[in-house]
């Protein structure tokens, strides 16, 4: 079963696939945002291992939403390359990491909305195992500290996460 984790938590999502320029590279197109969910920096972390058209990629996403004790809502920026990937190879890992919580939710992605907000897409990830990552030999004191530089993208990624919650509380019905 899911956690719940603080809103504006930084998530990283772990796509396989080709690599970025095979499809499209991560930064063209990008809506934006921290993982391209709403305004600014992200890409992707090459391969590990194995050819090319299978490397690992990772990327943050600041808007990822608990919809469910086994499904998650994230907002990808509709250009992604992880966007193209999960398309082509539903298989994902996000790593949750928060005050008191380090997670990694392994299922299938879909896009869920394709239009969720401008330039943004839905994505639901269908969880079939959680690695719990707590051990009683030390404690996560916090996630990943940021901030918004820009006051769009802020507005933005706000946008976004509201939107995210509005379709997670409408699938719960």
């Amino acid at each position: 079963m899911l956690p719940d984790w603080p809103p504006g938590t930084v998530a990283i999502l772990a796509t396989v696939g080709a690599p970025d320029a095979a499809i499209g590279a991560d930064a063209a197109g990008a809506a934006g945002g921290v993982g391209g969910s709403a305004g600014g920096a992200g890409g992707s972390a090459g391969g590990a291992g194995g050819s090319a058209d299978q490397a690992v990629h990772a990327i943050p996403v600041s808007a990822a939403v608990r919809a469910g004790p086994r499904h998650i809502l994230i907002g990808l920026g509709a250009g992604r390359g992880s966007l193209a990937r999960l398309r082509t190879g539903p298989r994902v890992a996000l790593a949750i990491i928060a005050e008191d919580l380090a997670v990694t939710a392994r299922g299938r992605a879909r896009v869920l909305d394709a239009t969720l907000v401008e330039g943004v897409v839905a994505v639901e990830i269908e969880v079939d195992e959680v690695d719990d990552h707590d051990r009683p030999t030390f404690a996560i004191e916090a996630g990943v500290a940021w901030r918004w530089t820009d006051a769009d993208a802020e507005r933005r990624d706000h946008e976004v996460r509201e939107a995210l919650m509005r379709l997670a509380a409408r699938r719960a019905r």
